[in-house]
């Protein structure tokens, strides 16, 4: 497979001491006659993180020694946690979002999508995520959009947009009608984004489903643009309830440049409907906090880790104002998700050398530096 940054450590074994150290840019002068202070504060502002991981044979340390030889120095970049971390201590509930427009280097983050009226929905020492991989396909939510074929298969789809409730209590879940298909006949929804196979790449297409009526004859596909199979079709047991389907795989080297992603109805299969939400493609190997696509595919972001550093409530509209350390990193714009669950920051090595001693008995012992990646 080939080597795609950034890297995720080995989750095993963790470390034995982790240091995180918040650093920021501060000129100070103090005058040697009436020590008297001037203060300036600069934008600058980054996570550093030390670890030292215990003892260990070979056969544990190997993983670690390739992670580290991976990452080329400072050039590859991982994504990382505090480990000890357990969760937020916030009531920490709804969906949370970006709310409007935020600039770079911003310290008060304006959220929304919280259980209203809710006293300390995060408190200080809370940990959130900013950033992730972006979705991948145009119109993820807009199924009627002819970024999306509705005629891939031998039979057509058509679709009815904004006809449901959608999983977070809009109503912009759209309709998918599949036609009665034969023998050797199919009924599909698909999209193609070209140009964006590396062999050995792994990618994971996730999509939320339901249906008035329990069905099973719904599946995923996650090919290249020539059919060229990246991961075996899966199969959907849609019921009445919203659900998160994926389906995963690596591009293989006869890969096409393009993915192609879809849903269809198989061979042998009355006409029916479901209620497709949500569409997402992304490299990885699984699911990541659904982002909301339209018409333009974002550059990739960064994930950025953040700290809540004072309590705070939602209102009556379940917005909330979180006072965050470090500063923003990069413009926000409304709707982007804020991930609490298992949040990271991506961070390179201190620098370019990086070593491991070997004791007696070949026992490993592992220690390194990194900083924040910005």
């Amino acid at each position: 497979m080939a080597i795609i940054y950034p890297l995720t450590p080995p989750s095993t074994p963790g470390p034995k001491i982790l240091k995180l150290t918040a650093n920021n840019a501060v000129g100070l002068v103090v005058s040697p006659f009436t020590w008297s202070s001037q203060v300036q504060q600069w934008p600058a502002e980054h996570w550093e993180m030390d670890v030292q991981l215990p003892e260990m044979a070979q056969s544990a340390a190997a993983p670690w020694v390739a992670f580290l030889t991976a990452l080329r120095g400072q050039y590859g970049t991982c994504e990382v946690s505090d480990q000890s971390y357990g969760g937020a201590r916030g009531v920490a509930t709804g969906t949370p979002q970006i709310n409007g427009s935020q600039s770079t280097q911003a310290v008060l983050l304006n959220t929304k999508g919280w259980t209203p009226n809710t006293a300390g929905i995060l408190k200080a020492g809370d940990l959130l995520q900013l950033g992730a991989n972006p979705n991948l396909l145009l119109y993820s939510e807009q199924f009627d959009n002819s970024a999306w074929n509705k005629n891939g298969g031998s039979v057509a789809v058509t679709v009815t947009p904004n006809a449901a409730t959608d999983p977070n209590g809009g109503n912009s879940a759209d309709q998918i009608s599949f036609g009665t298909t034969g023998s050797a006949a199919w009924s599909q929804i698909q999209q193609d984004i070209a140009n964006l196979i590396t062999p050995g790449v792994p990618f994971v297409f996730s999509v939320y489903l339901r249906a008035s009526a329990p069905s099973s004859a719904i599946a995923l596909f996650l090919k290249d643009t020539s059919n060229v199979v990246i991961a075996t079709d899966k199969g959907c047991s849609v019921t009445s309830v919203w659900q998160r389907f994926f389906i995963a795989g690596v591009a293989p080297y006869n890969a096409a440049a393009g993915v192609r992603v879809g849903i269809y109805s198989p061979p042998n299969t009355a006409a029916h409907a479901i209620y497709a939400w949500g569409a997402q493609l992304e490299v990885g190997s699984s699911a990541s906090a659904y982002w909301s696509q339209a018409g333009t595919v974002l550059t990739p972001a960064t994930a950025h880790l953040h700290m809540v550093l004072a309590d705070a409530a939602s209102d009556s509209s379940g917005a909330a104002m979180l006072d965050i350390f470090p500063r923003l990193r990069e413009p926000m714009t409304d709707g982007q998700p804020i991930n609490l669950v298992s949040p990271v920051g991506t961070f390179r090595l201190a620098q370019n050398k990086r070593d491991w001693s070997i004791g007696v008995g070949k026992i490993y012992s592992i220690s390194f530096s990194l900083v924040e990646a910005l």
